[in-house]
């Protein structure tokens, strides 16, 4: 599920479902994917909104403060940092 926006990693999701008894062996291995695909999609959607009034300053600061130094090599953290400050002016006070 990933990780929340404090960086601590989401649990696990599971469902438990049983097919229709009168579906052939082919039948029931299709009905049994289209049930896992469905689930891997409400999983997506159901992750909740942690900080709805959080800027996109606000976030970029945690960001770099909390998750992309667990995340990213020195390297690409210096030039991200690079690219955020030319772009911070312009988007700072947009909500997420």
């Amino acid at each position: 599920m990933g990780y929340d926006h404090e960086g601590k990693r989401r649990p696990a999701q599971q469902k438990t479902v049983h097919p229709p008894k009168d579906l052939t062996k082919k039948q029931t291995e299709n009905w049994l994917s289209e049930q896992a695909t469905l689930f891997v999609m409400e999983c997506k959607e159901d992750k909740p909104q942690e900080k709805p009034d959080m800027t996109f300053a606000e976030y970029t600061e945690y960001w770099l403060r909390e998750i992309a130094p667990l995340k990213l090599a020195r390297s690409a953290l210096v030039r991200d940092k690079q690219d955020i400050d030319r772009i911070l002016p312009a988007l700072s006070r947009q909500r997420l």
